[in-house]
């Protein structure tokens, strides 16, 4: 479904990008509906078999001392990239659009906001954070990996 994205992923693991944390939203929708009419792949099992560290939330709607752990563990791998993924549900916290492909892409609406506002932590943005920041790391580490360094 992503195809350039997992070459990116085949990449990192390859190089053995040990700075490299990942958190994989696995929420079960794509946008054209539930992820299970067209996509039944083990997610862990790929992000292995390119190299990665994994580990699982199960709760990343409410459960964040599990995150937290998460990515305390995956600050320890140093020899790959880590990846943990984390199931949550989309549009957490909306009245008629939680669990739906409806929330994916789609504006919430006024009458949808207000509700999650409160059983959020983070104020709608409309901008990823955490992408940015992993962005900007990659870009500051990059030259920290002898393979990477070699290939810039």
């Amino acid at each position: 479904m992503e195809g350039i994205s997992n070459e990116a992923c085949s990449l990192a693991g390859h190089w053995g990008l040990g700075k490299l944390i990942a958190l994989y939203d696995d929420n079960k929708i794509s946008i054209d509906g539930h992820t299970e009419i067209s996509f039944t792949e083990d997610v862990n099992a790929r992000f292995e078999a390119l190299g990665w560290h994994v580990q699982t939330v199960k709760d990343g709607n409410t459960d964040l001392d599990s995150i937290r752990h998460a990515i305390d563990e995956a600050k320890k791998v140093t020899d790959k990239p880590s990846m943990i993924k984390v199931s949550t549900l989309i549009g957490y916290g909306s009245p008629n659009k939680a669990d739906t492909h409806g929330v994916h892409g789609s504006p919430l609406g006024e009458q949808s906001i207000k509700p999650i506002q409160h059983c959020t932590l983070l104020k709608v943005t409309g901008c990823s954070l955490l992408a940015f920041a992993a962005m900007l790391s990659f870009i500051r580490n990059r030259a920290s990996c002898p393979r990477m360094a070699a290939s810039v």
